[in-house]
């Protein structure tokens, strides 16, 4: 493995960089308002391993009802996207009675989740920094693997010669590679399964490309 973090050492650097947000209210007494203005503007749409959430969500429900269940969606079959509420020293998961008694309707969470999730992080990188590097990975950052929600992969893909692969081996971690003739993609699935498996919140092993405008993960 330290032959392999000596050939990637090369590839990778820090490349990313930053940006802003805002949220969502619904219709109430003020009090009331006050109190659904500080959840929406708490919400952060992240992403987790649809295993390790699938029995996090099933075990809430058996114990507490439906109320319980969690906001979260697939978005691949090994990674969930989750709703969360971030409270500074610690994150709450939302549940569809949280959103019910703050009346706000699931659709808003979601959307107003995603957006100030990626408010918080940087752009994608460019066609010419996956191209001139190979492997772009990112610092471990917050959310940095909420990345993978935002727009404009198609067009990168797209853009890249050869295939863009993307992998998020934790939720603090995001990784974008260029495979081509001469670059095994094997080295690329060794470096990610050791970030999953060193990582203190892993999300996925899979290596992930765009097909149709979704993330599909490679066999």
């Amino acid at each position: 493995m330290n032959k392999i973090r000596k050939l990637l050492a090369t590839l990778f650097v820090p490349i990313f960089a930053g940006a802003t947000g805002s949220a969502a209210v619904a219709e109430t007494t003020p009090n009331q308002q006050s109190e659904l203005a500080e959840l929406a503007g708490q919400l952060r749409l992240v992403v987790r391993s649809h295993e390790a959430i699938s029995e996090r969500d099933a075990m809430m429900t058996k114990l507490n009802g439906p109320d319980h269940s969690l906001i979260r969606f697939s978005l691949t079959p090994s990674i969930d996207a989750l709703l969360i509420a971030d409270k500074g020293m610690s994150n709450m998961m939302i549940s569809k009675g949280h959103l019910a008694d703050a009346r706000i309707d699931e659709a808003t969470a979601l959307t107003t989740g995603r957006r100030q999730v990626l408010s918080l992080l940087p752009s994608l990188p460019s066609a010419q920094d996956v191209t001139a590097t190979g492997v772009i990975v990112s610092p471990t950052a917050d959310y940095i693997g909420s990345l993978i929600l935002a727009d404009g992969w198609d067009q990168l893909a797209a853009a890249v010669e050869g295939l863009l692969v993307v992998a998020v081996p934790s939720d603090d971690r995001i990784i974008v590679a260029q495979v081509v003739e001469g670059r095994p993609i094997e080295t690329l699935q060794a470096f990610v399964d050791k970030e999953f498996e060193e990582a203190s919140r892993s999300v996925s092993r899979a290596l992930l490309v765009r097909k149709n405008g979704r993330w599909i993960e490679l066999d």
